[in-house]
């Protein structure tokens, strides 16, 4: 029987659904659709037809000539297409659409997200289903680059640049969003769900717990810290309303109209700095609002090293060795990085005078410590006719006293 009312594909719409229904997150939604509009505008302009059009046309032959060949071929073209600038494709954004621009090439470590989504979208849309070993065979994607922070483009900020991008901004909101992706390591569109609920001020160091649905994949959520300085901004803009969301201009507000709004502020403000470099391969910015989340891995890194670094922010390769440490150790991590997430220099100063009090309190503790063991290793050496002797002596100095 043929089980032709059951279909074995869906359709775009439902295909963004799917996405949703299973990350709960909005982020990975627009991310999706960034993918696919990049898949549609290589099929007009390579094969001047709708994308849809051609994967009916390339699941027909794949099933006349029992061959993938085709399909491959199609994937392959796409890979080389998104590493290539296409001046002929102009675009528009900003108010009133105001803003051209035309579609640059993708930072070689972007391939590989845009093919995983765009090869789910023929299986599940197309009812194109390919094999690993064809796609490793037929389809050169660019070797990536290790060790980085995954394919997130931009500079971290030093404390000077912190400081002055700060000292420009107006919008006290503002201020203290940088201020929390500094200390969180947040992306710009996790920053902007968070809500009041999900911030612990009873705790110390103040916890920002991210719910996995409110981030870039199911690994970006769980516990980060902020400084006290951070702490206090925070409490001001909170009102009780525990499903408020702190940094969006409204509920309702977007998260990309957030953060949109957000990066037309910053840079602004980069453009007053001059800061306003862009990489020779992308033509991106150097310095974007994700500057704060690599400012944060940059400087928690200097007292604990990459690896922790890379953890803390939720970057998956090395998020297991950060996630099995206890929750002590994960605190003290963050302590000890504070003085270098640190922005004003008298805040700087105060975490160094706070620390050089805590090593001597240490050092105190640790001489008592050891005179007392001192102490008691002397007692287990002598006899018990010894000691008591010893206790006699001590009575009766106290009682001629």
């Amino acid at each position: 029987m043929v089980l032709d009312y059951i279909s074995d594909k869906i359709s775009r719409k439902q295909f963004f659904e799917k996405i949703y229904a299973k990350s709960r997150s909005s982020s990975s939604i627009e991310t999706a659709k960034a993918h696919l509009t990049n898949l549609d505008h290589f099929s007009n302009d390579v094969y001047n037809r709708q994308t849809d059009t051609i994967l009916v046309d390339l699941r027909e032959d794949m099933l006349q000539t029992h061959s993938p060949t085709k399909v491959l071929r199609y994937l392959d073209e796409f890979v080389k297409w998104m590493q290539q600038d296409h001046p002929n494709i102009i675009l528009t954004k900003g108010r009133n659409n105001s803003i051209k621009y035309h579609i640059r090439k993708k930072n070689k470590n972007s391939v590989a997200p845009y093919f995983a989504t765009i090869r789910k979208y023929l299986s599940q849309v197309g009812g194109i289903r390919l094999h690993d070993d064809d796609i490793k065979m037929d389809v050169t994607k660019p070797k990536t680059t290790s060790g980085s922070y995954e394919n997130e483009d931009a500079e971290p900020l030093t404390a000077e640049q912190a400081r002055n991008v700060i000292e420009l901004t107006k919008d006290q909101k503002s201020i203290t969003l940088y201020h929390t992706m500094n200390d969180t390591g947040f992306r710009i569109s996790e920053a902007g769900q968070i809500q009041e609920k999900h911030i612990d001020f009873q705790k110390n160091p103040v916890e920002i717990i991210l719910p996995e649905n409110n981030s870039k994949g199911k690994s970006a959520g769980g516990t980060r810290f902020v400084r006290r300085e951070t702490a206090k901004r925070l409490k001001l803009l909170c009102n009780g309303s525990q499903d408020r969301f702190i940094f969006k201009l409204h509920d309702s507000q977007s998260i990309l109209q957030f953060r949109h709004n957000e990066l037309a502020r910053i840079r602004k403000t980069y453009g007053l700095l001059g800061m306003i470099e862009r990489y020779e391969d992308t033509d991106r910015h150097k310095f974007n609002l994700h500057s704060w989340r690599k400012r944060c891995a940059t400087e928690y890194a200097r007292k604990n090293g990459e690896a922790l670094a890379h953890g803390y922010i939720r970057h998956r390769k090395y998020l297991g060795m950060y996630i099995v440490k206890s929750k002590e150790e994960k605190v003290s991590y963050f302590q000890r990085a504070v003085i270098d997430l640190a922005i004003d220099e008298i805040e700087k100063a105060k975490h160094t005078i706070d620390s050089k009090d805590q090593e001597l309190l240490d050092i105190k503790k640790s001489q008592k410590k050891s005179a007392r063991e001192a102490v008691l290793g002397v007692i287990n050496e002598i006899s018990h006719e010894e000691l008591e002797i010893l206790v006699q002596k001590t009575r009766v100095n106290r009682n001629d006293r």
